[in-house]
């Protein structure tokens, strides 16, 4: 193992030294090639400018001079003289061609000009359709730079001289510096590829000394992490506390180190962890993002009946439904859990989503309870419940079939007793007299109570329909207080009515409304001792907003919250004192819902109270159904 690791690193620091070399070399080699390259042409296209103005600069004094000397040639049209005096500047070795012209045509030509021709046709009609220049003109041809330069008489152009010069021998000049240049640039080049093969091989002689060195070093403490992942692997924890190693081998040996530590002690916590889930009475289920189940614990495989390794990897809806069921943390639901032998255990199901773990995937966890106790208590209570609607409809029932036997007595005694009062059968002593309006004042309260009682049982019993019909809300309040107004005067307080004039009038059962109104004025009258009782009524286009308001003791804040209950009675002793059963607030209540209206009450002990309802101005033809 460390013979390898230490053979390998050499091998690959060798190679990535010679890699680096030759990279070297070769980025070294083509940047000297490309500067030679650029120097020589740089070279050679100075020399060339430089020889090419030369030879302009002796093309152009050429032709200067023979244009000054066959002047007078060119005026007297003296071919001969013209042939003299040209000959001398064509016998030049570089002088490839002499032209001399007049206005009219080429009078002379020797030698070779591109552009020219010893055709006679050909030259006259150049002459004719060029435009002859006034000043000397330079210009490259090919191999050749051409001048033409104008003769002049008396500031006049009486005609030209044209001459070319051939470029060959800058050509063989130039071609001469460019070979002297390539051979120079060989040597150099070849003088480069041997340095680079000198210093690759000392680079590689000094990598591989250092690589047999420095690999032993870094060989040993791999060699040990090696032998330590093995025992890990395996299972045993112990490994030493420290471990050391150079540079970052030692960081890589720390870290090992203290995974391994870390991984024994969350082995130890996973175990614990174990032992925690298989002691829970409710059933625990992980699954993954698609629903397959990844762990489960005891509770689990002995609700359905599996073992652990037949749950793992199938989908948890086999074994478990619950409808509408998410992987979002919700209200615990009730699903079913189906056993093995295909019965069904009823369950409380509760799900919560996972953090995501390193590679992104979320996790579920599925917490059930068998509920098979609890469903069976609530179908005990569902049927004690019901048990007991038929018991309260049999009371409902006896209360109403008893007011209506008591009723009829009682209103054959009230009847007797008017009779006697008025004395129908004779005139009666004072004392009789006012023994019988006791009689009926007890009576008449008597038969109130009946009344109250059979009204409510009929509520109960769904049983009581309202008379839908027109009415005046201001008639309903003014009825309420002509009824109530004796007492108030009696008790000496103020009984105020506020009406207002523009009141609309409303639909729904009059007596009813005016029924409930009562009660609440009744209520705040007869428990007001002292100050004031007022009736306040208001509307707009769609609502009736109706308050009745006293000065009496008030209702404490644990009685308000049962204060519309049946039979209720704020206070014992004032209520027996006063006279009531409790009642007139709760159908109050009833007759303003059945009515589609609310009823609540504002008030502070000591302070009286304020009672307000509201009604629609036109009922609801569900409610009037009803």
């Amino acid at each position: 193992m460390r013979l390898r690791l230490k053979t390998r690193y050499a091998l690959t620091l060798v190679g990535m030294t010679l890699a680096v070399v030759v990279a070297l070399s070769i980025a070294l080699f083509l940047e000297f090639r490309t500067a030679a390259d650029d120097l020589r042409e740089s070279t050679a296209e100075s020399l060339d400018e430089s020889l090419l103005r030369q030879y302009q600069q002796r093309a152009v004094g050429l032709s200067t001079a023979l244009s000054t000397s066959v002047v007078d040639a060119i005026y007297r049209l003296d071919i001969e003289e013209i042939q003299v005096l040209s000959s001398g500047v064509s016998a030049l070795p570089d002088v490839a061609g002499v032209a001399v012209l007049d206005g009219t045509g080429l009078l002379y030509l020797v030698g070779n000009i591109p552009g020219f021709t010893t055709d006679v046709s050909a030259v006259a009609a150049w002459s004719a359709t060029d435009v002859l220049p006034e000043s000397t003109l330079v210009e490259f041809k090919e191999n050749y730079v051409v001048t033409s330069t104008p003769v002049k008489l008396s500031g006049s152009t009486i005609g030209h001289v044209v001459l070319s010069i051939s470029l060959m021998p800058i050509h063989e000049e130039l071609a001469a510096v460019r070979s002297d240049y390539d051979r120079q640039i060989s040597d150099a080049v070849r003088s480069v590829l041997s340095t680079s093969a000198q210093v690759a091989a000392a680079a590689a002689i000094i990598c591989l000394i250092l690589a047999f060195l420095v690999g032993g070093r870094l060989s040993r403490p791999i060699t040990a992490l090696s032998e330590l992942a093995h025992r890990v692997g395996h299972g045993d924890f112990d490994v030493p506390e420290v471990l050391s190693g150079p540079g970052e081998v030692g960081e890589l040996t720390s870290s090992f180190v203290s995974m391994a530590h870390n991984l024994r002690r969350t082995t130890v916590s996973n175990a614990y962890l174990d032992g925690i889930l298989n002691s829970m009475l409710d059933g625990l289920v992980v699954t993954g993002t698609d629903g397959t189940i990844r762990k489960v614990n005891d509770a689990t495989c002995s609700f359905i009946g599996h073992e652990e390794s037949e749950l793992i990897g199938r989908p948890i809806k086999q074994f478990l439904e619950v409808e509408h069921a998410t992987s979002e943390l919700q209200q615990p639901r009730e699903g079913t859990a189906r056993h093995r032998d295909g019965s069904v255990l009823p369950v409380l199901v509760s799900t919560a989503k996972l953090a995501a773990s390193h590679d992104g995937t979320g996790s579920s966890v599925w917490v059930f309870r068998d509920i098979t106790r609890i469903k069976q208590a609530q179908d005990d209570l569902i049927a004690a419940k019901q048990e007991a609607e038929k018991a309260n409809e049999a009371k409902s029932q006896f209360l109403a079939n008893m007011s209506h036997e008591l009723r009829t007595p009682l209103n054959a005694v009230l009847g007797f007793t008017e009779l006697i009062i008025d004395g129908t059968y004779g005139e009666m002593p004072a004392a009789i007299v006012e023994a019988m309006e006791r009689v009926e004042r007890n009576g008449q309260h008597l038969l109130g109570l009946i009344n109250d009682v059979l009204d409510l049982s009929k509520i109960e019993a769904g049983r009581l329909t309202l008379s839908h019909g027109r009415y005046d809300m201001a008639d309903v309040v003014r009825t309420v207080e002509s009824s109530l107004s004796p007492l108030a005067t009696e008790k000496g307080i103020d009984l105020d009515c506020a009406i207002p004039e523009d009141l609309p009038h409303g639909w729904g059962d009059a007596r009813r409304i005016t029924q409930a109104l009562m009660n609440l004025a009744g209520n705040a009258v007869k428990f007001t001792d002292a100050g004031s009782v007022s009736v306040r009524v208001n509307a707009d286009d769609n609502w009736f907003q109706v308050s009745v308001s006293d000065t009496g003791p008030g209702i404490s804040e644990t009685d308000l919250q049962a204060i519309f209950d049946d039979f209720y009675q704020v206070d014992g002793s004032l209520t027996r004192q006063q006279g009531g059963t409790g009642l007139g607030l709760a159908i109050a209540k009833r007759m303003v819902e059945m009515h589609g209206g609310r009823l609540w009450v504002e008030s502070t002990l000591g302070e009286g109270a304020d009672f307000h309802f509201t009604l629609p101005v036109r009922a609801d033809r569900r409610i009037e159904a009803a």
